[in-house]
């Protein structure tokens, strides 16, 4: 009878971690090094240290593996945000820089409704550098493949826009990387075609030069998008 008591609360115990375990943010070992990859706003200095002050210096790299598509939606705020969602046929143009494993954790919470999993050297190369430094590479995805179409309801916004692209153009001029700018347009997909589904929220809409690179974007975008100008101002 004891043993069989014992195999019970054997069982429960390993029953009740299998319940604890989020299947979408891993451990994460503080013995190892570990580094997060950033593909859209955490490209921008400014926004990144928001939540990493440290994270002063990151590295251009190409994912492949990955397709990068305008395809979750917030919860809080009705908007269409970047995600990534696995293909083994895409890659991208993104950043890394080491993180401790409460740097991860303080990540893991900016990032909600992402799933933050590994991803392999085999599935990186870095780009105006020679090589990667060993360690555990992390980056937030999707949790299934199921992607949202912007829309009037949930659009994408000409600010969080600017925030992925400044950290784009900070990239490519660090490291000299002059088609790192297009690369994040072209290497991104599921841009809307109709004008309600892309809203310009910029703070000064009429006065696009108090947004840091404003014109430069719009002239990028409009190259793309022969609609961009006539985005409804919200």
């Amino acid at each position: 009878m004891k043993s069989f008591l014992q195999a019970v609360l054997i069982f429960l115990s390993f029953s009740a971690y299998a319940v604890e375990v989020d299947p979408c943010h891993m451990e994460v070992s503080p013995n190892e090094d570990n580094f997060i990859i950033g593909y859209g706003s955490l490209m921008q200095k400014e926004s990144r240290e928001i939540t990493h002050p440290n994270a002063r210096d990151v590295y251009p790299v190409e994912v492949s593996g990955f397709k990068r598509v305008w395809g979750i939606q917030g919860k809080n705020y009705k908007t269409t945000f970047l995600t990534l969602i696995e293909d083994e046929n895409a890659s991208l143009n993104a950043v890394y820089y080491p993180a401790a494993d409460y740097d991860i954790l303080e990540a893991d919470e900016r990032e909600m409704g992402y799933c933050r999993v590994l991803v392999s050297k085999n599935n990186m190369e870095p780009l105006g550098l020679k090589d990667m430094p060993d360690g555990t590479y992390w980056i937030y995805v999707k949790e299934d493949n199921r992607v949202f179409i912007a829309s009037k309801e949930y659009p994408i916004v000409q600010s969080y826009v600017d925030i992925f692209l400044n950290g784009c153009i900070e990239i490519g001029k660090t490291y000299r990387l002059p088609n790192f700018l297009e690369r994040c347009i072209t290497e991104s997909y599921g841009w809307p075609t109709d004008n309600d589904s892309w809203v310009n929220d910029r703070h000064f809409p009429r006065r696009p030069f108090r947004t840091t690179n404003a014109f430069y974007i719009d002239e990028m975008l409009s190259k793309y998008f022969p609609n961009y100008h006539q985005h409804p101002i919200d």
